[in-house]
Parts: structure tokens; sequence; C-alpha cells
């Protein structure tokens, strides 16, 4: 893969332009950077985009995602009944 790119760079003459690299964290992808990088000059960053999405699904597989919506839904549900809040306020 580190060969392939190398040799599309060169091909394009930017083997000299690239300062930055970003991708997904896999580990082929990190090692094939890592190689990369080395020869380049080039720093490498994780994908931001990659990091949120594994955030959200590492929260969402813990459950804290449900509960976090569950409690919207409640207090969606409290607004729309203006009695219940009323006396939720009352009561408070």
């Amino acid at each position: 893969m580190g060969k392939s790119l190398s040799t599309s760079l060169s091909e394009w003459n930017l083997q000299d332009n690239v300062v930055l690299t970003m991708t997904d964290q896999g580990s082929n992808v990190k090692k094939c950077m890592s190689l990369f990088n080395g020869t380049s000059g080039a720093t490498w960053l994780p994908c931001v985009a990659h990091k949120l999405q594994i955030a959200i699904n590492n929260a969402w597989n813990k459950g804290e995602a449900l509960s976090l919506v569950d409690k919207c839904k409640r207090i969606t549900r409290m607004f729309k009944n203006k009695g219940a809040l009323a006396d939720t306020l009352a009561r408070s």
C-alpha cells in the first residue's frame, strides 16, 4: 500500500508536497502511514470523524446514549402535557 502511494505521488510529481496524511486508525493503514511519513517527513493524524464515530458507538453500546434518549423523551412528554408540567413545577 505504501509503495503504491509513493509511486502515485511520484507519477504526479507530488512527493515533495505532502505535509500531512489523515486516515482511519486501522493497524495496516497506521503502519503504512508510519513508513511513508518516515520517508516523506509528513505528519500523520487520525481522522476526527472516525474517532467521533468510535466514541459514539462505544457510548451507544454501553447504554449511556439510550439512557440520555429516554431522559429527553420524558422531558419532551412533560412539556407536551402542560398539566403534568404545571404539577411538576408546583411540587418542586
